[in-house]
């Protein structure tokens, strides 16, 4: 069945997934993306759907001469390998939080009226993608802009170190989860590169195309700072009212693409701060050796602004809860929502402290940690903070492993990594610390670092909400009210909705305030 027949007609892919909905086209019209849906016991699951055309030919193909159909089979197995790069630079990324996710894939050879091919089936998960959420609002706060930012960013430290060019950033291929975690995707264009570290021909976005990317005729030798460049330029937009550089609207001209590319200096974004303005500016820059040198030096920059402002809080103020895992775990020492089970850590200047940490105290080495994690007493340091849990961690304490999950989970002060994240929750869980049990289970409900298992991930938020955790019980209460991992029971959701509230946890009193008004 070919990309036009799916449009139209839906139909059974990947043996029981069923096309729900069109979502997109691109490319000319070779490639599209359907939602997808499946019935899984007493729940529907969801992905999406990618189809990208190989190979199509006008006629019949059992009309055709046995040396014509050969050549035609030989190319079409050549396509089909190239067609691989993509799935293959997808697996290459797999454990990378912030590249989108591909499933499974296969090849699917076609023939209807007059026409004949083969496709290229990727199934992906199903996320919302950043050029349709910029249609919805006029303008994005700073916090927001780098909090995509510094998602991306990670996302290209991924795929630099795996010498691998995007060469195509924009909105379009930005994507956003449920939790509110932004994902790079399609990584169609992208090729690894070559022995001498660079790759030619202009491809991607000419919109968002850094200059050099056009010089020669797309004959120039570029690198990886092309995809610092583009998202900069993604950046720029969000920040200056949905416009790109020189563009009067979102629809951006030929005019205002050559201004650009020519070399015009790039106006400051509107409503922007200036230090902000400085580091979209300086990726943007129009020669490659005045902007960030690397993704994880954009990275550090926007780092530093957002800690120097407390953004990450207005973010959370203004989301809106999804449903029904809405949170992930939270950073080591972040007090926005206090659990009763968190420790102030002592300040670096209490001498008692340092002579503890000296000896190999492991308790005075997770707080010196969490000094240092949290900027207390000494300058924030995420590094410094890995190596102190790590040391404590080591000793079996606990609280430390918990914390050092976390750095692996959100990637601070070491690449991020869902599987070491996951070793250090369950050292931690196993010894029942019940912030880890609540984290480990977050992992096995997204299938984060481990494969998704929605039984045990209840089964370690029970741990957890037993040892009274306010966010356990509350995603407790969420699986009972779902039925998620368990069988749906009403009584006993309001049962851990009201434990975790007793607790002063707000989003679980909102649930309880719910409640209270149906019955009334």
């Amino acid at each position: 069945m070919s990309i036009g027949t799916r449009t139209k007609q839906g139909g059974m892919v990947f043996g029981d997934w069923k096309i729900y909905q069109h979502v997109g086209s691109g490319s000319g019209g070779r490639t599209a993306v359907f939602q997808i849906k499946r019935s899984n016991f007493d729940w529907e699951e969801t992905s999406a759907l990618k189809v990208v055309n190989i190979i199509e030919e006008e006629g019949q193909l059992s009309q055709l001469s046995k040396t014509y159909k050969n050549t035609y089979e030989e190319e079409c197995k050549r396509l089909c390998r190239e067609a691989q790069m993509e799935v293959r630079l997808m697996y290459q990324m797999q454990g990378s939080m912030n590249v989108v996710n591909y499933l499974d894939y296969k090849f699917s050879d076609w023939e209807e009226e007059n026409f004949f091919g083969c496709d290229l089936l990727i199934r992906m998960e199903f996320l919302g993608c950043l050029k349709h959420l910029v249609k919805q609002k006029d303008q994005y706060s700073e916090g927001e802009v780098i909090h995509i930012g510094k998602d991306i960013c990670k996302a290209l430290v991924s795929c630099h170190k795996n010498n691998i060019i995007h060469r195509d950033i924009k909105p379009g291929n930005i994507f956003r989860n449920s939790q509110g975690c932004y994902k790079l995707g399609d990584f169609g264009i992208a090729r690894i590169l070559d022995f001498t570290g660079n790759a030619s021909t202009i491809k991607g976005t000419y919109a968002y195309a850094a200059p050099e990317q056009f010089r020669g005729n797309g004959r120039e030798k570029y690198d990886n700072r092309v995809d610092i460049y583009s998202l900069g330029l993604t950046l720029y937009e969000l920040l200056n009212g949905n416009r790109l550089p020189f563009a009067q609207s979102s629809y951006v001209r030929q005019e205002d693409i050559e201004l650009r590319i020519g070399g015009k200096q790039i106006p400051a974004p509107s409503n922007v701060g200036n230090e902000l303005a400085k580091v979209i500016l300086k990726a943007c820059a129009f020669e490659r050796e005045e902007r960030f040198q690397s993704a994880q030096e954009f990275l550090s920059a926007l780092e530093k602004i957002e800690n120097q402002t407390n953004y990450r809080q207005i973010i959370r103020e203004k989301e809106i809860e999804p449903d029904p895992y809405d949170t992930v775990p939270a950073t080591a020492g972040n007090k926005v929502e206090q659990n009763p089970y968190d420790t102030v850590p002592a300040t670096v200047g209490n001498k008692e402290q340092n002579t503890s940490v000296k000896q190999g105290n492991a308790e005075a080495q997770c707080n010196l940690g969490n000094c240092y994690y949290n900027g207390t007493g000494v300058e924030q340091d995420f590094k410094e903070a890995v190596k102190w849990y790590q040391k404590s961690a080591e000793q079996g304490n606990a609280e430390a492993q918990n914390c050092l999950g976390d750095c692996y989970y959100h990637g601070k002060g070491v690449e991020q990594d869902y599987k070491e994240a996951v070793k250090w929750y369950r050292k931690s869980a196993e010894q029942k610390n019940a912030k880890a049990q609540c984290n480990l289970g977050d992992c096995y409900c997204y299938g984060e670092g481990i494969e998704q298992d929605l039984k045990e991930a209840v089964k370690w938020w029970i741990k957890s909400a037993e040892q009274k955790n306010a966010e356990a019980q509350y995603k407790l209460g969420n699986c009972y009210y779902y039925g998620k991992g368990v069988e749906q029971n009403f009584g006993k959701a309001v049962k851990w909705y009201q434990k975790s509230a007793e607790q002063g946890y707000m989003k679980a009193q909102n649930r309880v305030g719910f409640w209270r008004k149906i019955v009334k």
